[in-house]
């Protein structure tokens, strides 16, 4: 060690340039670095989603859920599998241990897949990580600009650019309507005909083709050969011919109307929104896209990519009035996140340095010394940016000033008390003896420091994830802190000090004389003192008792996640205009600058709710804006008093859009926490969670408690006498299909327009299907022709 610090005395310049160019390089690095609120710390979850429209909560659990569920059941890794079956949709969770990548999982996933048996046109969809929205955004157009374009643009255009920033998985439209090309087949002229639905639909089909004829040699050129035949609009579609009466052909055109429409609408969304202005800008109906980033990707560069991919598109819709406006993002918690990293260093900096330059009496060399922290920090933060890891609130905030510092302060009062026993020696030479004396203690604290991190590496699961990176990020900190305090600061103390002062600082001695002072005043009643200071630990030792703990520390972002959960049997259009009122209601409090609000959920089954599930979106003022005496805690509870009051009969929880993500996918549920009941009959568990309910509501710390109802859904089933049928020459299946067909409407084929796709649906007029008696009287053409 001594020829090494020779070395370093030797070359002073050399490695205080060094030193310099390092905090330089650190701080372009930074650019690169990336910032999260906190460690993504959820296990590997996997959602597979499959819509099976039109069929009720029982067959889509028979047909659909339990096929699922058996393929999964014994896939590698996998911890966990829940299921949940809702009209027309079945989802499935399946949660992986902590020893697979996200990839590997889906991978498993996508292979289990295949050996599904499903029925057909149910297409099984793994959907992308809910903890990875980053940004919900609406598409907002002219006054004379329908919300089926609106939605249609979303669908396709925006989506498919969205998609290709890098980072982000996935694109989520919801609100408008879906495009969707319609035959209104009216029942009373199919009897005329001595036409059955079937016959209409696969008529369709069949008219709807492309074929390839191979290719033919004409001259010295080869052409291949295609036949055209899909459908391009509604003239085609009218066109089509499905029999021939009294010799005069019968096209869709002469059965029902052909029109453009929508897909039944399984969600609604409404924003307002406090324009810069000052006014308001609300609409109870809009259409709003959600970008969605991969599990392993990083927020920083993945929004700074999302931004410009926005402006684009703002750029290029500009000219059709078309304008996508960011109302949440995950940008505004990153940029307070690093406002508060950045506020907290250099709060801490400066009370070190005040505080070295107090204890050691001498401001150069505690600008040296104070120096280490700051390129100690950047530097770590650089390093991490180069391996590809994040920084986040609880790795930084872990980081001990003091402790990357002591190293720097013990060296540099160690040259000060050797400058008093050399007192003939030069200054490099007591810089020399100071490090070489101190040198081999620190190291070894420091490694013992180190060491006492082990521990924390080991740890698997949420654990290892969360402290892990700040076990990482202290060491770093460390190891640099401790070669510049063998490489800069001596260097640095050796060039600006050609001599060192002995003399010490008069406050330091004057406290020192003080706690001598009282020192020597408890030796004198020692004993007692001992009994009560033993006395003082136990309590605080039986206090630990009483001490409540948390996992992880619940992180401010600035917004509010409301859900008010209604009763199963709630119709959508009573549930939209519930949350408008929400909402409306939401603006009324001027801490609030935007509010979004659904109402059931968006048609590709991307949330497992239904009509009765009500979110909202809260976006709040920053707290420095806010009224005195106003806090977050008081307005939810406000609120919370309001809304229960509004809807006796829902269920109300307040959360923040980012945890109420984390919690779905760590508990299973919409939920910090869960009870879940198990048992075969569905009725006793609905009984049994009636009851528990209002018992969890009354323990101490519990805010808000739902429950998941599985029973509560109307229904209308059509019973078919077989006998009966029979009787007309007519199958279960020929009557059932005539039920989905004019009522579910499947799609029959799709219309390609461009890149874009869209369903054709044949369904009867609403006057058939709007009660249970209406239903029951929809004709049915037997093969003999009776109706």
């Amino acid at each position: 060690m001594r020829s090494f610090i020779n070395f370093v005395l030797q070359n002073k310049i050399v490695f205080i340039f060094i030193t310099v160019l390092l905090f330089i390089f650190s701080i372009f690095g930074l650019k690169k670095l990336d910032v999260e609120p906190f460690p993504d710390y959820s296990p590997v979850v996997v959602e597979i989603t499959a819509i099976y429209a039109g069929h009720s909560a029982k067959e889509v659990e028979k047909q659909v859920t339990i096929p699922l569920e058996s393929a999964l059941s014994a896939i590698p890794y996998a911890t966990k599998i829940n299921t949940l079956s809702l009209y027309g949709l079945s989802d499935v969770k399946v949660t992986f241990s902590y020893n697979i990548s996200y990839d590997a999982a889906k991978q498993h996933i996508i292979n289990r897949l295949t050996q599904v048996n499903l029925p057909p046109g149910v297409q099984p969809v793994i959907q992308s990580n809910p903890v990875g929205e980053v940004m919900r955004f609406q598409v907002r157009g002219l006054k004379h600009q329908s919300l089926m374009y609106l939605r249609t643009l979303a669908d396709w255009p925006i989506c498919r650019q969205i998609k290709t920033v890098p980072g982000i998985e996935d694109c989520n439209p919801i609100g408008g309507f879906e495009k969707q090309y319609q035959v209104i087949a009216d029942p009373q002229k199919l009897v005329k005909y001595n036409l059955t639905l079937s016959q209409v639909q696969n008529a369709i089909a069949n008219a709807n083709i492309n074929v390839g004829g191979n290719f033919t040699e004409i001259g010295e050129q080869t052409y291949t050969i295609r036949g055209i035949g899909l459908i391009k609009n509604l003239n085609d579609i009218k066109n089509i011919v499905l029999t021939n009466y009294n010799g005069t052909p019968i096209t869709v055109a002469d059965i029902g109307k052909v029109r453009i429409g929508h897909a039944p609408v399984q969600g609604y969304m409404g924003l307002s929104i406090r324009e810069p202005n000052g006014k308001w800008y609300s609409r109870n109906q809009v259409v709003v896209v959600t970008a969605v980033m991969r599990k392993d990707a990083q927020s920083v560069p993945t929004l700074r990519a999302l931004n410009k991919k926005i402006k684009e598109l703002n750029e290029q819709y500009k000219s059709q009035g078309v304008e996508l406006v960011p109302y949440y993002t995950r940008q505004t918690l990153l940029d307070a996140v690093i406002h508060k990293i950045k506020e907290n260093a250099t709060i801490g900096i400066i009370l070190i340095l005040a505080m070295v330059i107090f204890f050691l009496g001498d401001v150069p060399v505690a600008l040296i010394v104070a120096s280490v922290v700051p390129i100690a920090l950047i530097s770590t933060l650089a390093f991490m940016a180069i391996r590809g890891e994040e920084a986040n609130l609880i790795s930084l905030g872990a980081v001990d000033f003091g402790i990357i510092i002591d190293s720097a302060i013990l060296l540099a009062e160690n040259i000060f008390r050797i400058s008093e026993e050399k007192d003939n020696h030069n200054t490099d030479y007591v810089i020399a003896y100071a490090t070489m004396d101190i040198g081999k203690p620190v190291l070894f604290s420091i490694l013992i420091i180190i060491a006492s991190f082990i521990p924390l590496f080991m740890m698997s699961g949420a654990q290892g994830v969360l402290f892990s990176p700040m076990a990482r990020t202290y060491v770093y900190a460390l190891a640099i802190a401790i070669i510049l305090t063998f490489t800069f600061v001596p260097s640095a103390i050796g060039l600006v000090k050609k001599q060192i002062n002995k003399k010490e600082p008069k406050l330091p001695l004057l406290l020192t004389n003080f706690y001598i002072k009282i020192l020597k005043q408890i030796l004198k009643i020692a004993k007692p003192f001992a009994i009560v200071s033993f006395i003082v630990i136990a309590i605080m030792l039986i206090s630990f008792k009483f001490l409540g703990t948390e996992f992880i520390p619940t992180l401010d972002e600035g917004n509010i996640y409301l859900r008010i959960t209604f009763p199963y049997s709630i119709a959508l259009s009573t549930s939209h205009k519930y949350a408008n009122e929400v909402r409306q209601y939401m603006m009324t409090f001027p801490e609030v600058i935007s509010a979004d609000s659904r109402a059931g959920r968006p048609e590709d089954g991307t949330d497992d709710v239904g009509p009765y599930d009500t979110e909202y979106s809260i976006q709040l003022l920053p707290y420095s804006k806010w009224p005195s005496g106003m806090t977050k805690e008081k307005l939810e509870n406000i609120m919370r008093k309001h809304l229960e009051k509004m809807f006796p009969g829902g269920d109300v929880n307040f959360s923040q859009y980012i945890q109420d993500n984390f919690d779905e996918v760590l508990s299973g549920v919409k939920g910090e926490n869960s009870l879940k009941i198990y048992g075969p009959n569905l009725k006793e568990l609905d009984k049994l969670g009636r009851e528990i309910t209002p018992i969890l509501e009354h323990v101490k710390g519990m805010a808000d408690v739902g429950m998941y109802k599985e029973l509560g859904q109307p229904e209308i089933d059509v019973r078919v006498d077989r006998e009966k049928a029979a009787r007309y020459g007519l199958n279960t299946g020929d009557v059932l299909n005539i039920i989905q067909a004019a009522i579910g409407s499947s799609p029959v084929t799709e219309v390609l327009k461009g890149d874009e796709q869209f369903d054709l649906v044949i369904r009867f007029p609403k006057d058939y299907r709007k009660t249970a008696k209406e239903i029951a009287s929809i004709p049915i053409l037997t093969p003999t022709g009776q109706l």
